[in-house]
C-alpha cells in the first residue's frame, strides 16, 4: 500500500520519504530504516502510516512522536488501528500540535 501512495504522491510532485524495515528500494521514494523515523518526523508535512498491526508496531504513533511533528503537519493512518494511540492523537489535535488527521482504521 505504501508503494501505491508513494507513486501517487510523486505524480503530484511531492518529495516522498519512506520508512521500511526491509529497506526495499522504490523509484518514487527515498527509503530509510525504522530507526530514522523520529528524525524524519520534524520535516514531514504529511505522515501516512501504512504498517500492519504487530507487537512491534503496537502504539508506534504516540504522544512522543506526534510532538516531533510540525504543528502544520497532517497525520493519515491507512494501516491498522492498533498502531496509533488514539488518546494521544486526540490530545495532539486538541492541543494544536497537528493541523489535522484522517484515518481509515481506528483501534478495536
Amino acid at each position: 500500500m505504501g508503494d501505491l501512495i508513494a507513486t501517487q504522491c510523486r505524480a503530484f510532485g511531492m518529495r516522498v520519504v519512506g520508512v521500511d524495515a526491509r529497506l526495499a528500494e522504490h523509484p518514487d521514494m527515498e527509503i530509510h530504516g525504522p530507526e530514522a523515523l523520529d528524525g524524519l518526523l520534524p520535516s514531514a508535512d504529511v505522515v501516512v502510516l501504512t504498517v500492519p498491526h504487530t507487537p512491534k508496531t503496537e502504539g508506534m504513533m504516540n504522544a512522543n512522536r506526534f510532538k516531533r511533528m510540525k504543528r502544520s503537519a497532517v497525520f493519515v493512518n491507512i494501516g491498522r488501528g492498533g498502531t496509533v494511540r488514539l488518546a494521544d492523537l486526540v490530545e495532539a489535535l486538541r492541543a494544536g500540535e497537528l493541523a489535522g488527521s484522517r484515518s481509515g482504521r481506528l483501534p478495536g
